[in-house]
Order: structure tokens, then C-alpha cells, then sequence
């Protein structure tokens, strides 16, 4: 933030603004910053025009640096012819001179020398013009040249970079520096900047030239490429041309074979014409033979036409017969799954009743003989309609009969004693009739359903037999 820089700032953005085909450049800075030292601002800016535009400092800038280019060849010949030695060191070492030259001529030496050489060096480049460049770079080589043949790549380069600048310090050094650099001749300038130009002319040609040579190894391997394709395809031409030989020759033989079978056939044709024409009876019988065999031919075709149709209506028939069997065969299994099913809920209930009765056994015996009847008639499978009647009537024993048969009064007078022994017979016997007509009423049921589907399975099953009989 000083007023030197802000000056600074200022004269590159206007130069930059002036000069818009170069633009600012890094190394223009250091440049204005050593006119700024001696001159005012707007002074400054237009000697530093006059440099770039009179001087041609700013052709180092354009087309690529292709100028500088230039430059830096012409100082490697001057190296070339006067420093032969150092330029065939830097050479073995590697060091071309774009590696130390090109910020000294980008920056007129601006850049890392001390500002009294840069004085004078701007006093003779005003004075002389562009070769003051090489005549400088010479003698700062030709000083430096006893250390920089003892220096290998690195050192060299610390060497341009530290050490050169700091040997310049001196006044007297810069003085010596630029006494030595008035006294070196740089006549070949123009002689090194033609071949430069002729370098690279040459160089564009080459360019040209391989351009040229790549695009006809495309091209040559592209037809190189093309070329194997087009003796792979001939080779199967060729391989089906001969298969297509073959064939013709096998299909000659063939046609000759033809034609001779028929020439036998037409000579054989010729002599049953012959034979046929001079008997006209033969042909006779032989139309008739024809008519005949046309007519047994078509009857024999009605014949088996309607033999197709009765043999179809009768396989029609099978086919619906089979259905029909599979049919009842079905249901005569279900029948008989029915019937085994019923069979074993007849032997559950029996068996059950079975158990009932052994269970009531000590307690009711005149109920094990009405289980035991019924069993019994279960097992006959009869009818329990007459069991009806004489269920819905209440049975009485002797003892009640004669309890009706007794006058009213010995009624009265026995129930009004209810704990006499007699009215408690009576009411236990009465009790006990009760729970058995209500468990055979029960079992009747049951039997009566057990019965029923047993009679229907059976009809069933002979209804099925009948029909399948």
C-alpha cells in the first residue's frame, strides 16, 4: 500500500488499456518500477510506451513469445562463436539459454540485478538499442564463465539465480560489467536472425512434412487394413467358386443322367404308341380297363367315407358309454362309502347303548331287558312304528291298579300319612318309571334314525346295481 506501488498499479492497468495486444506482462512491472525511480508517473508511462513501441520490447510479448525465441537463438550462436567452450558445457549439462536469458531480455535486467547496473544498462539500452541485450548477457557470461565451468545443472542454475546478481553489488563491479559489454561486437545479429527464420521455415516444412507422413501411414494402414480384407474375401471367392464347380459339374452329370432316362422313356412311349395304334382293340379294352379301375377307385373312396362316418358315430358312442361308466362307477363308490360310514356310526350307537345298559345294570333291571329288546330289534332292522302305541301309553303295575281299585276313603287316609311306607314305594317307583320311559324315548329316536338311513342306503345301492346291470 505505498504511493510507489499504487503508481505502479496505476501505470500497468494504463498501459495495459493502451496496449491491448499485449495485455499487461508480469515482466513489464519490474521495468516500471526502475523508470518510476528516476521520473514522475506520467513521464514514466510514456517512456515506458516509447520502449515498448521504438525499442520492439513488446514483439518479445506477441505471437507466442516468438520473438524471444528469436533472441535467445541468436545469443546460443553468439555463445556459439565466442564462448564455444561454456555453451559446449551447458550443452553436456543440459542448460539451454531460455533457462537464465529469457527473464534478462523480458525484464531488460530489471528483475534480480541491483539497481545500479540496471542504470546503466538503461542508459546504454536508450542509447543502442535491442543488441545492448546480447552485448550484456555476453560479458555477464564472459565474468562468470572460470565459476560456471565448475558448476554442474543445479549449481548453474542457483549460480543465474543468487550468486551472478550478488557479484554485481559494486559500483565499480557494474561499471566493469558495462565497459565490458560496450567492447563486445555483436555484428551477426541479422546473420543469426536469418537463420533463425530459415530454422523455422524449415521446422514448418518438417511440421508439414510429418503431418503429411502420418496422414499417409493412416492412410497406408487403413489400405494395409483393406487389402487384408479384400484377400480374405477372395480367398472365399475363390473357395465358393470352387464349391460352385463342384455343384456344376455334379449337376451336369445329373441333367446328362435326365436326359438319357428321358430319351429311354420317350422311345419307350414311342413304341406303346406304335403298338397301341395298330391294335385298336387293345386300346378299347384299355379305356375300358381305365373306366373300370376310375369306378372302383371312386366306389372304394364312397365306401371308406362311410365307413369313416359309422366308424366315428360308433367311437363317439364308446366315448359317451365310457363317460356313462365312469360315471356310475363313481357314485357306486360313494354309495358304498355311505353305506360303510353308516355302518359304523350303527355299531358306535349299539355299542354304546351296549355300555349304557352294563352301567344301569345293577340299578335298573327292567331297563337292560327294554336296551336288550331294542338292541335286538335294531339288529333285525324292523320297523318301530308298533313300539308307537305303547310308548305314548303310561304302563301300571299291580300295585297302582289296585291303588285305583281301592275306595277313595283308604286313598285319603293313606296320603294324609306322607312318611307311611307305602307312599314312599310308591313315590320311588313312580320316579324310577319316569328316568326309564324317558331314556327309552331316547333310544327309540335314535334307533328309528339308524333305521331309516339304513333303508335308504340299501335302496340305494340297489337302485346302482340295477343300473349298472
Amino acid at each position: 500500500g505505498g504511493l510507489g506501488q499504487d503508481s505502479l498499479l496505476r501505470m500497468a492497468r494504463a498501459y495495459a488499456v493502451y496496449d491491448i495486444e499485449v495485455g499487461y506482462c508480469q515482466g513489464l512491472s519490474f521495468l516500471a518500477a526502475t523508470l518510476l525511480l528516476h521520473m514522475p508517473e506520467e513521464q514514466a508511462f510514456c517512456l515506458l510506451v516509447r520502449l515498448m513501441y521504438d525499442y520492439k520490447l513488446r514483439e518479445l510479448y506477441k505471437d507466442g513469445f516468438e520473438a524471444l525465441y528469436m533472441r535467445l537463438h541468436q545469443l546460443d550462436r553468439l555463445m556459439e562463436e565466442q564462448l564455444a567452450d561454456l555453451r559446449a558445457h551447458f550443452q553436456m549439462l543440459g542448460i539451454e539459454p531460455h533457462m537464465f536469458a529469457s527473464q534478462w531480455f523480458l525484464t531488460v535486467f530489471t528483475a534480480r540485478f541491483p539497481l545500479p547496473l540496471v542504470y546503466h544498462i538503461l542508459d546504454v539500452f536508450l542509447l543502442q538499442g535491442v543488441d545492448t541485450l546480447f552485448q550484456v548477457a555476453m560479458a555477464l557470461l564472459s565474468r562468470s564463465k572460470k565459476d560456471l565451468l565448475l558448476l554442474d545443472f543445479e549449481g548453474v542454475h542457483k549460480y543465474f539465480r543468487v550468486t551472478l546478481p550478488k557479484k554485481c553489488r559494486a559500483e565499480e563491479a557494474s561499471r566493469q560489467i558495462v565497459k565490458l559489454a560496450c567492447s563486445i561486437k555483436v555484428r551477426r545479429l541479422q546473420k543469426y536472425q536469418a537463420e533463425y527464420e530459415k530454422l523455422i521455415k524449415e521446422a514448418a516444412e518438417k511440421e508439414i512434412i510429418n503431418v503429411e507422413l502420418e496422414k499417409l501411414k493412416q492412410i497406408n494402414t487403413q489400405l494395409q487394413q483393406d487389402k487384408q480384407l479384400l484377400e480374405t474375401q477372395l480367398d472365399e471367392t475363390r473357395t465358393s467358386l470352387d464349391e460352385a464347380k463342384k455343384n456344376a459339374t455334379h449337376f451336369e452329370a445329373v441333367t446328362n443322367d435326365y436326359r438319357e432316362i428321358c430319351a429311354r422313356l420317350d422311345k419307350q412311349l414311342h413304341q406303346i404308341q406304335d403298338t397301341v395304334k395298330d391294335c385298336a382293340a387293345c386300346t378299347l379294352k384299355l379305356s375300358q380297363k381305365d373306366n373300370k379301375e376310375e369306378s372302383e377307385q371312386k366306389e372304394g373312396e364312397e365306401k371308406i367315407e362311410g365307413a369313416s362316418d359309422t366308424e366315428a358315430r360308433l367311437r363317439q358312442r364308446v366315448r359317451d358309454l365310457e363317460l356313462e361308466l365312469a360315471q356310475v362307477k363313481l357314485a357306486h363308490v360313494q354309495a358304498q362309502c355311505s353305506n360303510q360310514e353308516l355302518s359304523h356310526q350303527l355299531n358306535t350307537a349299539l355299542n354304546e347303548m351296549q355300555t349304557a345298559m352294563n352301567q344301569k345294570q345293577a340299578d335298573t333291571p327292567w331297563l337292560v331287558r327294554t336296551l336288550g329288546s331294542i338292541m335286538e330289534a335294531a339288529q333285525n332292522r324292523p320297523s318301530f312304528q308298533t313300539y308307537l302305541p305303547n310308548m305314548n301309553q303310561e304302563p301300571q303295575s299291580p300295585s297302582l291298579q289296585k291303588q285305583h281299585s281301592q275306595s277313595p276313603q283308604s286313598l285319603d287316609r293313606r296320603v294324609s300319612d306322607p312318611y307311611s311306607p307305602d307312599v314312599v314305594r310308591r313315590k320311588k317307583d313312580l320316579n324310577t318309571k319316569r328316568h326309564s320311559m324317558l331314556v327309552e324315548s331316547n333310544l327309540t329316536k335314535e334307533a328309528k334314525d339308524l333305521n331309516r338311513r339304513s333303508h335308504d342306503v340299501t335302496n340305494a345301492a340297489i337302485v346302482k346295481n340295477l343300473s349298472m346291470g
